[in-house]
């Protein structure tokens, strides 16, 4: 789901400058051992001002980066870059590194009109709902879609799968923070309230759409599938129920509901029983939040356990990989 927007960010920023006439290489996380802050298919692209797009590290690459993306660019040369994070080698140089991962990056170099036509493919794939694969060529540096089996040379090839579908129910004050939160994250965020005068591009300038609906109209054109999820904070219990028996009906992994456990009850004796581990409320992980920003990251860091199928619990007593499925 990060990806998938780090991908359309990076690349959509690649295609302006080039159109501007303007140069830039693109570093692309494409082999991990060990541990590291992102996972393979992470990108980086660095403009010919030497400006950053993206991040394929906590930060501690980055720099280290830019100055062998703004060579590349110079000389037009692709690079393997290789950094072993946990050697005492990058203190020596200077990277001040200590994850404890060895990492594999390919830097791209590009110059106007380089891969125009797969980069206007790709940029109108990622503007789509449908997984797809990515293959980019070594040590060429090609971008290939859609994927053949040609395996020659060298390859990295990445699945992309569409972010999931956010859609929270109520326009009120706190709604603004996790709608803002839930974009940043990754979701693709679809406001919803019967008040349409709440439905403002100044009030929620990161969702991607705003509905004025009423429960009792359906759910219409709404993201109802088995990759959505439903944050509800209409405030009405009336309102909250006849929404709830919408989405119960529906493959929606996750409905969460606002307010307390005697509030949930009342909502979720009028639904299936079946429907009743799909639904979370009080909705959000016990962190002790207080007030609109607090809560909205309680939620969103629920809702993001449940689609990563974890259980939301204390990173340190994981024993598996951190990225592990």
């Amino acid at each position: 789901m990060k990806i998938w927007n780090e991908t359309a960010w990076v690349y959509g920023e690649l295609a302006r400058r080039l159109a501007r006439g303007e140069t830039a290489a693109v570093a692309t996380l494409i082999r991990l051992e060990g541990s590291s802050y992102r996972r393979p298919g992470a990108k980086l692209l660095i403009a010919q001002d030497g400006s950053l797009v993206g991040n394929v590290s906590g930060g501690c690459l980055e720099e280290d980066l830019r100055e062998r993306g703004q060579r590349a660019q110079r000389s037009g040369q692709p690079e393997r870059v290789h950094y072993d994070t946990g050697s005492d080698e990058n203190v020596v140089w200077g990277l001040g590194l200590g994850c404890d991962g060895r990492l594999d990056l390919w830097l791209q170099p590009f110059r106007p009109g380089d891969q125009a036509e797969v980069m206007a493919a790709l940029l109108e794939r990622l503007r789509g709902r449908e997984p797809f694969f990515l293959k980019l060529s070594m040590p060429d540096g090609r971008l290939e879609l859609p994927v053949t089996d040609d395996a020659s040379g060298e390859v990295f090839v990445e699945r992309l799968e569409p972010p999931a579908d956010l859609v929270v129910v109520g326009a009120g004050e706190d709604a603004r923070p996790v709608v803002r939160l839930a974009a940043e994250a990754g979701f693709r965020v679809t406001v919803v309230d019967h008040r349409s005068a709440f439905l403002t591009p100044e009030r929620f300038p990161a969702a991607q759409r705003l509905v004025a609906a009423r429960p009792e109209k359906g759910l219409g054109d709404l993201p109802a599938h088995g990759q959505t999820l439903v944050i509800q904070m209409t405030h009405a219990v009336a309102l909250d129920r006849a929404w709830a028996r919408l989405w119960a009906d529906t493959a929606v992994p996750y409905i969460g509901l606002l307010g307390p456990q005697a509030r949930r009850a009342d909502i979720t004796r009028h639904l299936p029983v079946e429907a009743l581990p799909r639904v979370y409320g009080p909705v959000g992980l016990d962190v002790g939040a207080e007030g609109a920003e607090q809560i909205a990251l309680s939620i969103l860091a629920e809702a993001l356990a449940v689609r990563a199928g974890r259980s939301g619990g204390h990173l340190r007593a994981r024993t598996a990989s951190l990225h592990a499925d």
